[in-house]
């Protein structure tokens, strides 16, 4: 099974950055757009994984679920990774980077002890496209600057999720879910 573990994202969310993803597709950057139903903030990319590993995946988020309590976050900047000038993936991101890299660096520690390797690279994002071409990529930036969606969310569970590739594009099935249910703010 190929697997990431993610930050789900709310419904109102998803919808707000559809819409902004629909208005954006037409400008001539040559990008795969991620559904708005797909959309997550990723901690963690797994890989394939075999299905003996899923309860020490499980037991790692539960580890790190329960230090940490639900928290805020606010839609922030657009940006390009690596960069605007060659840009392989569009993406929102958002603010409460240090909580959220706390919480990310917790569940790597906890993965590790499972044979997973530590990474410490997490930049928390949504990634909304991936960029193909970067030809028109001034049209997008130019487009996005009068977007800007800040709105703010409740990060309350962390989601193992399954990724299932087809010709199209990926879908994501919920394997489990695991409440952040901790006092540390």
């Amino acid at each position: 099974m190929r697997l990431f573990i993610a930050f789900p994202l709310p419904e109102k969310i998803k919808t707000i950055l559809g819409r902004c993803m629909e208005t954006i597709k037409y400008c001539g950057v040559k990008a795969s757009f991620v559904r708005a139903q797909n959309l997550h903030l990723t901690i963690k990319f797994l890989g394939e994984v075999e299905p003996r590993g899923l309860e020490s995946i499980k037991a790692a988020m539960g580890n790190t679920a329960r230090g940490f309590s639900a928290v805020n976050v606010r839609l922030t900047d657009w940006g390009f990774f690596p960069h605007e000038r060659r840009p392989k993936i569009f993406f929102i991101a958002t603010d409460n980077e240090t909580r959220l890299g706390i919480i990310a660096r917790t569940l790597e520690k906890n993965l590790e002890k499972s044979g997973f390797v530590r990474e410490n690279r997490f930049k928390p994002h949504i990634t909304l496209a991936r960029i193909k071409n970067p030809e028109n990529i001034e049209k997008l930036a130019k487009k996005i600057e009068i977007l800007k969606p800040r709105d703010e969310f409740t990060i309350g569970e962390i989601v193992l999720f399954k990724s299932i590739l087809s010709a199209q594009r990926p879908t994501y099935e919920e394997i489990f879910s695991q409440p952040l249910t901790g006092k540390i703010p």
